[in-house]
């Protein structure tokens, strides 16, 4: 795998992110014109490979519907033709293709795969619950999808799903209110004053920030605002002529950011910690799961220890002297060298004590970790409802504005235990059948106060799509699938959680957690 063939991408997820990508596997079980785009943009990428399970052949639904057939196909097994269009797409990823669908229950089969996308048929040749069931035990993520006419929809299905380089945040770590003992008396060998130090203005500006800020500390008792601070800044330079005394006045505001207060995500996972339970096995999405957990613990103990959280090392450019930037530098790296040592140190004690494998703890995923400790995130999903789960979904909602937004995965829902009950998807002229269905499922069992407003115009639509899928809005809707299912594969970014709809009427998606 040439890392310059995917160089843009590489940018947004780095080299650890395409080396993930790229030892990845994933099924697609039925195909549609969605789940072909999904797969698509998949392929692009560089996936490892995929698996296309499918026991169709092309018909005219699909050369109308999916612009990777054409009339020349017609006849032939979909999976085929569809697996030679990716193949030629990219050939770095190796795809194959079957036209049958292996049992639900044939865990060695399905434990092969980091990320199964499903989409729902009316005539399913695999049990589709057994099959998520199968899935959740074994931690594999479900991403079940479908499409018909304008509307779309994603449920991803994870049991637990830990993100550690969630992009969502710039990794500057310079602690101005919390400085170590190293960096102390690194701070107190600078002359910050103009007066007495000619060659301030060689001085970086945090250094200028923490010593202010102390000195202010020390004089009223209590930390500066940022206005204060920057008072502070104008009553000891007077201008602001100088590029390192102007950085320091203009970010001022990060003193305001306080070291030892962690997130709420950070408060989630070692609440987390305390009631999960590792269930690793050989599969390898699992055993990044329990390094998560690992180091999640590690890093509980740091804070306890400590009070913050490690340190990043990642220091920002600065208007300074090249050896008082290089000097601070070194102080930052050293710190987070240390912090590190600590938190591989702890882990492969804890390791041992449960008599694992600590070579899965690479140096790498150390670095990756401390680096971005502040912001970590786990997710702990749902199963994907079950059809006696429909009766009970919409009311757990609650939430008025929720429900709307869920209309149209609920009408979704809905169709497909029609088409499960008649072997077919609904047309127009099931309309007064299909709304017997959903009043029996709604109102019949108590489910819901009232029946919902606007649900009949989304089943009306649903209808008129004589089970057709439009390719503009499945190749819209195959990129945010897409988009999620890379998201699972390289542990980067924060997926959805766990449910997103598009409305290609109005223009919009809408997420939602069932």
């Amino acid at each position: 795998m040439s890392n310059d063939k995917y160089d843009r991408q590489v940018r947004l997820w780095n080299t650890a992110g395409q080396r993930a990508l790229h030892e990845s596997s994933v099924a697609l079980v039925n195909i549609s014109t969605l789940a072909a785009e999904a797969l698509k943009n998949i392929v692009l990428p560089g996936v490892g490979t995929v698996t296309i399970l499918d026991a169709g052949v092309v018909d005219e639904t699909d050369v109308a519907a999916n612009f990777f057939y054409t009339r020349g196909d017609l006849a032939k097994s979909r999976a085929a033709v569809l697996a030679s269009v990716l193949q030629d797409l990219n050939p770095d990823v190796s795809i194959h293709y079957r036209d049958s669908i292996p049992p639900a229950e044939d865990v060695h089969f399905w434990s092969q795969f980091h990320c199964v996308l499903y989409t729902a048929v009316p005539y399913p040749l695999v049990d589709a619950s057994a099959l998520f069931n199968t899935c959740w035990d074994m931690d594999v993520p479900v991403c079940k999808v479908g499409s018909l006419g304008f509307y779309a929809y994603l449920k991803i299905q994870l049991r637990e799903h830990a993100v550690v380089e969630s992009h969502g945040n710039n990794l500057h770590d310079l602690r101005l209110d919390f400085p170590w003992p190293e960096l102390q008396a690194y701070l107190d060998s600078v002359d910050i004053d103009p007066i007495t130090n000619s060659e301030y203005y060689k001085i970086p500006f945090s250094v200028i920030l923490t010593k202010l800020n102390q000195e202010y500390v020390k004089r009223h008792g209590t930390s500066p605002t940022t206005k204060q601070l920057r008072n502070s800044i104008l009553d000891t330079y007077k201008t602001m002529d100088d590029p390192n005394v102007h950085e320091a006045y203009k970010k001022a505001y990060l003193i305001m950011k306080q070291s030892p207060p962690i997130s709420d995500n950070i408060k989630e996972i070692f609440s987390y910690l305390s009631h999960s339970q590792s269930h690793a096995t050989t599969h390898s999405s699992t055993n990044s799961l329990y390094i998560f957990q690992i180091l999640a613990k590690s890093l509980k103990c740091f804070y306890e220890e400590f009070g913050v959280l490690p340190i990043s090392g990642v220091l920002p450019d600065m208007e300074s002297d090249t050896n008082a930037y290089l000097t601070l530098k070194k102080i930052y790296l050293d710190k987070f060298n240390s912090d590190k040592s600590y938190i591989r140190n702890k882990a492969i004690t804890l390791i041992d004590q449960q008599d694992g494998d600590s070579s899965l703890l690479s140096d790498d995923t150390l670095v990756t970790f401390v680096r971005n400790a502040r912001y970590l995130k786990i997710i702990t999903g749902t199963k994907i409802d079950k059809d006696s789960q429909i009766l009970q979904f919409f009311r757990s909602l609650g939430d008025e504005s929720l429900k709307l937004k869920a209309l149209i995965y609920l009408a979704f829902l809905i169709v497909e235990q029609f088409a499960r009950l008649h072997g077919d998807w609904p047309t127009w002229n099931n309309r007064s059948e299909l709304r017997a269905l959903s009043i029996s499922i709604l109102c019949n069992d108590n489910n819901i106060d009232s029946y919902p407003e606007n649900l009949d115009k989304i089943l009306d639509e649903l209808c008129r799509a004589f089970g057709n899928e439009l390719h503009n809005i499945s190749a819209i809707f195959g990129g945010v699938v897409a988009q999620e299912v890379i998201k699972l594969l390289t542990n980067q970014y924060v997926p959805v959680d766990n449910c997103v709809v598009l409305d290609g009427i109005l223009g919009k998606t809408s997420t939602f957690k069932l």
